[in-house]
């Protein structure tokens, strides 16, 4: 297994297997043969967690044609969805409505890899993780942003104002949830090809994130 990273940071929690894997250090924003080098490694299985931009992954795509890859694996987000109307939301939808640059390039590149599958056969498979919690993580908090002061204020008995009164959709899941959808969609391959999955945990609203605290 080759671990690519822009540095030595340490994983989020320590296990054997890392210290069996292979490490190289690419920045992919700042090394224009990112993806050259990449292909060099003749990888059987890709797992892409950093691709923010269309571009970058129709480089990869194209660098990874020329190997032995057998499965791309495309790390997306909840955020795609955008102004949903109907709940539970369609991760296979193509009128998704997101609502900021980030969801709209991982919007569009779900549609470029559910395409390059339908047309030309590449080994494609989507994940939408909703927000992640876990070691090494602060939780997504009843203000939808990642700090643990309303937490504290509500522990202390204090009164916090929630945006929108409370009525946006927070969707929590695991890192380890999230790593066993890949690894699972990595065992299924034949019928995760082509596919988009959703995981996420119990889907609360802002006001009952705030209840539960």
């Amino acid at each position: 297994m080759t671990v690519v990273t822009r540095g030595d940071s340490k994983p989020y929690e320590d296990h054997p297997a890392w210290r069996k894997a292979k490490h190289l250090f690419m920045d992919r924003g700042r090394d224009p043969d990112f993806e050259k080098k990449i292909a060099q490694i003749n990888p059987d299985i890709a797992i892409d967690l950093i691709g923010f931009q269309l571009e970058d992954t129709r480089k990869m795509v194209e660098a990874l044609k020329e190997t032995d890859c057998s499965h791309f694996l495309y790390y997306s987000s909840c955020w795609t969805h955008g102004m949903g109307e109907i709940l539970p939301a369609d991760p296979d939808s193509l009128t998704k409505e997101p609502i900021c640059d980030y969801g709209r390039e991982k919007f569009r590149t779900e549609l470029y890899l559910k395409e390059e599958y339908r047309k030309n056969g590449f080994p494609s498979t989507v994940i939408m993780p909703g927000q992640i919690l876990g070691p090494g993580y602060t939780i997504i908090s009843p203000w939808a942003i990642a700090t643990l002061r309303p937490a504290q204020m509500i522990a202390d008995g204090e009164e916090i104002k929630l945006p929108n009164s409370g009525m946006e959709t927070l969707h929590h899941v695991h890192g380890e949830d999230v790593a066993q959808l890949f690894m699972k969609a990595v065992k299924h391959r034949n019928q995760a090809l082509g596919e988009i999955f959703t995981r996420k945990a119990v889907s609360r609203l802002l006001y009952g994130m705030a209840k539960l605290l």
